[in-house]
C-alpha cells in the first residue's frame, strides 16, 4: 500500500522547478512550523519549496526533460501547479517510518475546490467534519485518505493529509492545542530546526523506534540514536549537515573511522568524464567532512553555488524524469528517472 507521503514527496519534486482562520497559522509558509507537529512525533521531513525555487536546485531542475509534463500532470490530478502553489510539505510519523503518517501542505487558495476537484475523479469522496472544521476522504490506489483544508489568518492554506480518520483528527487537534505540539517537546532530534536557507530537512529522534531491528544492520545506524540532517543554499554556498548523536564517544569515534574509509573508496570510484554521474557527485565528495566531538558524530560540506551547477548541470540536461504505470498496482503511476546518452537539446548550448 502507498502511504500519503509518496504523493506529497511526488508533488513536492515537482514543485520545485475551510474553517475559521486560525491565528497560529499566520506568516509561516514554507519554513518548517513547529507548533504544527505533534509532539509525539519521532520522525519528520520537511521540504521548503520557496526556498528551494530559489536555489541552484531549481536551476538544476528546469534542465531536467520530461520536468514540465509530470507537473501538468500533477496539475489535472491535484487541481493545483505544485510549482507555484506549493510552498512547504511537512511529513512526520508518530510510528515507524512505513506506518500511517501525517502530510502538511502549505499552499493557497488554489486548493479550496480540492474536493470537488478529488470528486471529479471519481474517487468516491464522502464528506464529514473534524471538530468544526469541514473534512473529507477518498480513494487512492488500494487506501482510503483523509484530509482537511485549513483557512490560515493570512489567508493562505493548510492541507492536512492522514492515512487514517482517526491520524486526521489527531493531527487538526496539534493545530488547535499548541500544547500538544513540537513546538512543547524539551528533548531530542526532532526539537532541532532547520537552518536559513535549508531546502531539505530530516531529523529522527529515536531511530530503533523509526526504522525497528530489522533495518538496523549499518553498524553506524545501529549505534546511533538520533539523527538529523540539513540541506540547502545560503551566502552564495551550497550546504549539507548530517549529526547523528551515537550511544558513547567509542561509537562515534568509530564511525568516523568507518565513514571516512567508505568517504574515501567512493573518492576513488569517481570517474572523470564530465558527464558521468560520479563527475556530478565528486564535487561534494571531495568537500565533505566528517568528525566527532565526544558522542556527536557529524558529517558536512559546504561548496560554492556555480562550482556546484558546473559540476551538476551536465548530468541534470541528461536526465529524463516521467510517470510509468506500477506494475504491482494497476492504476498507479511512479515517478521514474532515466539518464539518457544526449543531453535535453534545449540545453546543449548551456
Amino acid at each position: 500500500m502507498r502511504h500519503a507521503w509518496q504523493g506529497a514527496i511526488w508533488a513536492g519534486v515537482a514543485a520545485i522547478g475551510g474553517a475559521g482562520a486560525t491565528p497560529a497559522l499566520a506568516g509561516r509558509f514554507g519554513p518548517l512550523e513547529r507548533t504544527w507537529i505533534s509532539r509525539d512525533a519521532i520522525w519528520l521531513v520537511h521540504l521548503d519549496m520557496e526556498a528551494g525555487g530559489r536555489s541552484v536546485f531549481r536551476r538544476l531542475m528546469d534542465s531536467v526533460s520530461g520536468r514540465e509534463t509530470v507537473i501538468a500532470t500533477a496539475r489535472a490530478e491535484l487541481g493545483l501547479d505544485p510549482s507555484t502553489d506549493i510552498k512547504g510539505v511537512t511529513i512526520y510519523g508518530t510510528g515507524a517510518i512505513g506506518e500511517p503518517v501525517t502530510v502538511l501542505l502549505s499552499t493557497t487558495t488554489a486548493v479550496d475546490g480540492l474536493a470537488a476537484h478529488v470528486d471529479k475523479l471519481q474517487r468516491r469522496v464522502e464528506r464529514f467534519e473534524v471538530g468544526s472544521r469541514p473534512a473529507f476522504s477518498f480513494d487512492e490506489d488500494d487506501a482510503r485518505r483523509y484530509c482537511s483544508v485549513i483557512k490560515t489568518a493570512d489567508d493562505s492554506r493548510l492541507v492536512v493529509l492522514s492515512d487514517s480518520r482517526t491520524g486526521l483528527e489527531r493531527a487538526v487537534g496539534v493545530l488547535d492545542a499548541a500544547d500538544r505540539s513540537l513546538a512543547q517537546a524539551g528533548s531530542g532530534a526532532t526539537v532541532e530546526s532547520p537552518t536559513a536557507g535549508s531546502v531539505v530537512f530530516v531529523a529522527v529522534g529515536d531511530t530503533r523506534a523509526a526504522f525497528g531491528d530489522p533495518a538496523m544492520n549499518s553498524v553506524m545506524l545501529r549505534t546511533a540514536t538520533a539523527v538529523c540532517m540539513d540541506m540547502g543554499e545560503r551566502e552564495g554556498q551550497v550546504y549539507g549537515r548530517v549529526a547523528a548523536m551515537m550511544e558513547s564517544p567509542e561509537a562515534a569515534t568509530s564511525s568516523v573511522q568507518m565513514a571516512q574509509g567508505m568517504l574515501a573508496m567512493a573518492r576513488l570510484a569517481m570517474g572523470t568524464e564530465r558527464d558521468s554521474p560520479a563527475h556530478a557527485a565528486s564535487a561534494m565528495l571531495n568537500a565533505v567532512r566528517i568528525g566527532a566531538i565526544g558522542s556527536l558524530l557529524t558529517a558536512e560540506f559546504s561548496l560554492p553555488v556555480e562550482s556546484l551547477y558546473e559540476a551538476a548541470a551536465p548530468l541534470a540536461r541528461r536526465l529524463r524524469v516521467s510517470l510509468v504505470p506500477d506494475e504491482a498496482t494497476p492504476g498507479r503511476r511512479s515517478l521514474r528517472v532515466d539518464h539518457v546518452l544526449e543531453a535535453n537539446p534545449s540545453e546543449r548550448e548551456k
